[in-house]
């Protein structure tokens, strides 16, 4: 890979991004690993990357130089019990309860499974109806991004981090 400037001394915040505008956005994608990626696809024919136009880019255009590469800025997270929580308070007027576990706090059944596909992962617990009759409850992402987006200022997307119940979140953002 090459690399144009009008400055060599303008590709320092390549090397360290500190104290540089762009410093988020790089430290982002370098921890996600996609920093080879990103070049790649900011090269030109030859194989050029233009570091001033790439600065620019990282700059201004932020928000789509992270979704070049898959990633995004997070508005809010969620923890597995606060989407339950939410679940059950949007279903009170149902006549619904969470069941809880011997220590009375940790849902009955709670775990995030992995579908694959498009439905993802999905958040499991189990829950009562009024007549006492158990039930089990799979939210999706869009369920559970419907039950704690405004957390997120109102995000639009969101996704599971992982499928431990214990210390994966809800990732949202918005697109």
């Amino acid at each position: 890979m090459k690399y144009q400037t009008t400055d060599e001394n303008d590709i320092k915040w390549m090397a360290d991004p500190s104290g540089y505008d762009v410093a988020e956005v790089v430290k982002k994608i370098k921890a996600a690993g996609k920093w080879e990626q990103l070049l790649q696809l900011e090269a030109d024919e030859d194989g050029v990357v233009d570091c001033d136009a790439l600065y620019d880019r990282l700059n201004h255009e932020s928000d789509e130089a992270l979704a070049s590469v898959g990633l995004h800025w997070t508005e809010g997270t969620a923890t597995a019990l606060e989407v339950v929580k939410a679940w059950e308070r949007e279903n009170e007027d149902e006549h619904l309860k969470v069941k809880y576990g011997p220590d009375g706090k940790t849902p009955s059944g709670l775990s995030l499974y992995d579908y694959g596909g498009s439905t993802g992962v999905c958040l499991e617990f189990d829950y009562l109806e009024e007549d006492g009759c158990e039930k089990t409850a799979s939210l999706g992402p869009d369920e559970v991004l419907d039950l704690v987006s405004a957390k997120a200022n109102d995000a639009t997307h969101g996704e599971w981090t992982g499928t431990d119940e214990n210390s994966d979140v809800f990732d949202m953002w918005k697109e």
